[in-house]
Order: structure tokens, then C-alpha cells, then sequence
């Protein structure tokens, strides 16, 4: 049994099965002009990542810590 969506969130994550994106956290502090969103409170999820400089909104999973150093896809999630 698959207990994860199409893009890696697991069952009880606010975001579960959705299309659209609800943050639960950010962080603008970490990256100049940028702003990560956390998908749920998963110690892995979803992360957004809107950087706007660029005015450009890339997707990963992996660590919320980790979130700066993640690698970031261009318009689908990048899976580990």
C-alpha cells in the first residue's frame, strides 16, 4: 500500500493529493530574496522555493533544515 501522493506527501500532510499548495511555514530569512514554504510538518516534505529575483517558483522534497541546499526542480518536484 502507497501512503504517499504523486508528489511524495505523505497521507496526513495538509497538502495530500492537492494540486494547489498550502504552506504551513516559511522562511525569508535564510536566502536573500528568496522564500521557502514547507508543505506540512514532516521532518522530509515538500518544500517551495519562490525566489524573487529570478520571479521564479521551483519544488523539492527532503529536510525543512536542509532547505537551502536542496536541489530544486524547474516545474515538477525533484525526487531523492
Amino acid at each position: 500500500m502507497n501512503n504517499r501522493d504523486q508528489f511524495g506527501r505523505p497521507c496526513d500532510s495538509v497538502n495530500y493529493g492537492r494540486q494547489d499548495f498550502t504552506a504551513v511555514e516559511w522562511d525569508d530569512t535564510t536566502t536573500a530574496n528568496v522564500i521557502y514554504l514547507r508543505g506540512d510538518y514532516s521532518d522530509q516534505c515538500v518544500i517551495q522555493k519562490v525566489d524573487k529575483t529570478a520571479r521564479k517558483i521551483t519544488w523539492a522534497y527532503g529536510a525543512w533544515a536542509n532547505r537551502a541546499s536542496l536541489e530544486y526542480g524547474t516545474d515538477r518536484l525533484v525526487r531523492g
